[in-house]
C-alpha cells in the first residue's frame, strides 16, 4: 500500500466511535503504533485517509486548536460496486443527496458522517 501524494487527516470527536463507524462501512483501520492518537484506514486494501482526536490536532499544531470537526468541501470514496455499496449501507448513514446523476456517466451519493464530513460514494473508474 503507497501514501497517495496528497492524503487527508479528519479531527474527530472520539476516535474510537469514529472508527467502530467507518468498519460498519467496509474500512479497515490499521493497528496504531505504541503512543499513536492518530489511525489510518483503508478501504479495500488501499489507503484511505487518517483520524486523529480534534483535541490533539490542536496541541500539534495549534492553528487548529478549538476548531470544530468538519469542513466547508467533500472527501469521495470510490467502490467497486456503486449500487452493492448504496444497497449494503443505505440504511447506516446520514444520506444527504442521491444517488444523483454526476456527470460523465458518474452516479454519487452523498452522505454526512458523524462529524459532519460529507462524503461523495462513487463507482470507481480507471483515468
Amino acid at each position: 500500500m503507497h501514501t497517495p501524494a496528497i492524503s487527508a487527516c479528519l479531527g474527530v470527536n472520539d476516535l474510537d466511535e469514529t472508527i467502530a463507524y467507518y468498519e460498519k462501512l467496509g474500512f479497515q483501520a490499521l493497528p496504531a503504533p505504541p503512543g499513536a492518537h492518530i489511525r489510518v484506514l483503508t478501504y479495500g486494501g488501499e489507503f484511505a485517509f487518517m483520524l486523529q482526536q480534534t483535541d490533539l490536532l490542536g496541541i500539534w499544531l495549534p492553528p487548529l486548536k478549538d476548531t470544530p470537526p468538519g469542513c466547508c468541501g467533500m472527501h469521495y470514496l470510490a467502490v467497486d460496486d456503486f449500487d452493492a455499496w448504496v444497497d449494503e449501507h443505505r440504511d447506516h448513514i446520514d444520506v444527504i443527496k442521491g444517488p444523483v446523476d454526476a456527470g460523465s456517466g458518474n452516479v454519487a451519493l452523498y452522505f454526512r458522517d458523524l462529524n459532519g464530513y460529507i462524503i461523495g460514494v462513487t463507482q470507481k473508474r480507471q483515468h
